[in-house]
């Protein structure tokens, strides 16, 4: 027991004493087998780009870091109130499908993370990583774009310029009418209104009558008119008295000092109807029944009934009226030149050459000035470097000349580039008179201080304040230094300040009579493409389509109203639309992808959008209509229709023999056509401003030139408006024909 005691000591003492001695190494062991593949943000190869660290400087933090900034607002507005979203700073890098994601790389738009697997609508502006797991997977997201404060102000500068808009368009026409009377035929009419040039006297011996209207922008204008004869009141000539603020009788007899034989005639008076909106645009006088043209409505009364003049009648039309859309404009001191911005879906622009007197045909504002947005608020040479800036919502562009582009590093925010100037501006000029430089949104003038780089002290003002006479909102201001003029745009009219800072008297002026070439124009072929479903027929325009239903045609309603739109989460433009009448599902073809929505429950099929090429192999991209005609379906792109029998098989594929010339599977049909659809139990083929009918053996009923078939409405093309009422494609056939044909040989050279 002893013995054994002593051991231990004795063992304990030694393992004490060599405890830290290392021995010599040991021979190596074998390789194991190779391990899980792990989450690891070491990743190598398959990494993205790679310690990127690139962004526009306005998008870097107080540290020089690119930041992005992610919320709860996804692609449609809409906001999520869910725990896995997380609003806050993007945090880069982060891991997904095993892939390290920086701030280079941009926010995610080609999958929807793996903790977040239901996301949906975040393919237009993607979504980022806020807060990470240990091995910097996403354990928080958020949506990327703009924040919901941003939003809700982009939303309500788009509603206040949509009202803005549509003020302009139902509020510019005839503003008052008055009849003046004389002995001699140059009688001339009161300051401020334009001579209908044709006697409404005329050829019957009496006194020369002359009608004299007054267009502008109006809160109060003529919306109807009317003849009464004899007694007859004017208030029981008009439908429904609820619709007018006033009803006035002109005290000037039609027929004044008509004699026929001894006898007076009928003595008629014209009656005018005043409304806040939708005015009258235009006013016609002919001795022709049928003399006016399309778009014109008459009053049935001949002017010059029971008297020796030759028969007289009267045309009005409320065809809606635009200017051929100015988003701004500006003058370039480089070319001594004044440039238009806008025009369709506001990518022109258009030069005024002083010395052919008139507009230059439209050129994209990109080919001259770089990579800019549609739509431009405000644009002006600033009078500090003598450079060209552009300015969009929150964003400022500039440009350089020396290489036709905008700068590198821009857009920055307004805010930064310009302290203390709003978003979302009006107009900007440089005034050379003062050497100043003014900011305009809604009533307001901003003042910049360019020694101190923010707004003067004092500003904001009233814009009346500072410039008496100017309107009180504009869309374009600018110094014209080859007249030595200052000039406010506020839609068709024009004013010019005298020395004294206020506007000349005599203004306001007509733009387009100023600058021929910006004219005037009916708004036409506003809708890219149409989609019938049972008694309805939709018809779809920049971000808003219109539904006719029932005889009316409802108020353009956003693609992206949460509300009111039947089509939420589409894209707001795309290529056709087709009706599957089965299950209330329809098909939308934009670029090379295909959506499939559901009508009756709003929303779009799971697993969608899909390629063009996975679903319908051999069906081309960017397609111009497409169409389920009696069980088939077809697709049309330019001159070519190609045809699936969809009855046969779930294959998609295109029948052998096919695609084909549109005319021999349809004929008299036109090529490059804009939609084909069925409403209410009849095929509708739509191009242009024009529909034609297609039957069932897919014949159309063409128009000869006999003037029997010109007026029968069962022969084709007929105009889109008859058939619809108030889409207000056209008031003038002619001119609108020539019109679209000159955009089309505008677009072609473009």
């Amino acid at each position: 027991m002893v013995a054994n005691l002593v051991n231990m000591i004795v063992t304990l003492n030694h393992f004490e004493k060599n405890s830290n001695k290392i021995g010599p190494k040991g021979p190596g062991g074998g390789i194991g087998r190779k391990g899980f593949k792990g989450k690891s943000d070491t990743c190598g190869a398959i990494c993205g780009a790679s310690g990127q660290d690139t962004c526009e400087e306005y998008e870097r933090d107080e540290n020089g870091k690119c930041q992005v900034m992610g919320n709860e607002i996804n692609d449609n507005g809409q906001p999520i109130l869910d725990d896995r979203v997380s609003p806050g700073k993007c945090v880069f890098p982060f891991v997904h499908k095993y892939q390290k994601r920086y701030s280079g790389d941009g926010c995610v738009k080609d999958a929807a993370p793996d903790m977040f697997p239901d996301m949906t609508n975040y393919m237009e502006n993607g979504w980022c990583a806020t807060r990470l797991n240990p091995d910097k997977t996403p354990k928080r997201v958020a949506y990327c774009g703009e924040s919901g404060k941003e939003i809700a102000m982009a939303n309500y500068s788009r509603d206040q310029a949509q009202k803005h808009d549509e003020f302009i368009k139902n509020n510019t026409g005839i503003t008052d009418v008055k009849l003046i009377s004389g002995n001699r035929s140059n009688i001339e009419c009161p300051s401020g209104f334009t001579k209908v040039d044709k006697d409404l006297n005329e050829g019957s011996g009496g006194a020369y009558v002359y009608m004299c209207r007054k267009d502008g922008l109006s809160s109060k204008g003529v919306k109807s008119i009317r003849i009464a004869k004899g007694n007859e009141q004017c208030p029981d000539l008009f439908s429904n008295t609820s619709n007018y603020k006033e009803i006035k009788k002109l005290k000037t007899d039609l027929n004044k000092d008509t004699d026929v034989d001894g006898v007076e005639p009928a003595r008629l008076f014209m009656c005018l109807g005043y409304s806040d909106s939708k005015f009258l645009t235009d006013i016609k006088v002919t001795n022709e029944l049928e003399g006016a043209g399309e778009g014109f409505d008459l009053l049935n009364v001949n002017l010059n009934e029971a008297t020796d003049g030759s028969d007289l009648y009267l045309y009005t039309s409320n065809t809606r009226m635009e200017v051929n859309p100015l988003n701004t404009a500006f003058y370039y001191p480089k070319d001594k030149k004044l440039y238009f911005l806008g025009g369709p879906d506001g990518k022109y622009y258009y030069i005024f050459q002083p010395k052919d007197g008139k507009v230059t045909s439209a050129e994209l504002t990109n080919n001259k000035f770089g990579k800019l947005p549609n739509g431009l608020d405000a644009a002006f040479v600033w009078n500090y470097d003598e450079k060209t800036y552009f300015f969009k919502g929150k964003y400022v562009y500039r440009y350089n000349y020396k290489t036709s582009s905008i700068e590198d590093g821009y857009p920055k925010t307004i805010a930064r580039e310009f302290k203390g100037v709003p978003n979302n501006i009006d107009a900007v000029f440089s005034w050379d008179k003062d050497g100043n430089t003014y900011f305009f949104k809604d009533k307001f003038l901003f003042k910049y201080d360019t020694k101190k780089k923010r707004v003067a002290n004092g500003y904001p003002r009233l814009i009346k304040a500072r410039f008496p006479g100017a309107p009180e909102k504009v869309d374009a201001v600018y110094y014209n230094a080859n007249d030595n003029e200052t000039y406010f745009i506020r839609a068709n009219d024009y004013f010019i300040l005298d020395t004294s800072e206020k506007v000349k008297s005599g203004y306001p002026k007509k733009l387009n009579l100023k600058y021929p070439g910006l004219g005037l124009l009916p708004t036409v072929n506003t809708f890219f493409t149409s989609l019938g479903v049972d008694s309805k027929m939709y018809f779809f325009g920049n971000d808003k389509y219109f539904k006719y239903q029932g005889g009316e045609l409802s108020e353009g309603i956003m693609m992206n109203d949460k509300d009111e739109s039947e089509f939420q989460g589409l894209p707001t433009k795309f290529d056709c639309a087709m009706n599957t009448e089965e299950n209330s599902v329809i098909v939308i073809f934009k670029g090379n992808d295909v959506y499939n929505f559901s009508l009756s429950t709003k929303d779009m099929i799971s697993g969608y959008p899909k390629k063009i090429e996975d679903e319908y192999p051999e069906i081309p991209n960017n397609l111009d209509a497409c169409a389920l005609f009696e069980e088939n379906m077809y697709f049309f792109k330019n001159n070519l229709v190609y045809k699936i029998e969809s009855a046969l098989d779930n294959s998609n594929k295109v029948v052998e023999g096919y695609p084909k010339k549109i005319q021999e599977e349809f004929p008299q049909m036109p090529s490059n056509i804009d939609a084909f659809t069925k409403y209410a139990d009849k095929y509708y083929v739509i191009k242009g401003i024009q529909f034609y009918i297609v039957k069932s053996d897919k014949t159309i009923d063409i128009k000869s030139a006999s003037i029997q078939d010109r007026m029968n409405p069962n022969k084709y093309p007929q105009y889109l408006d008859t058939k619809f009422e108030k889409l207000n494609t056209a008031a003038d056939r002619a001119n609108i024909i020539n019109n679209v044909a000159a955009a089309a040989a505008t677009t072609a050279a473009s």
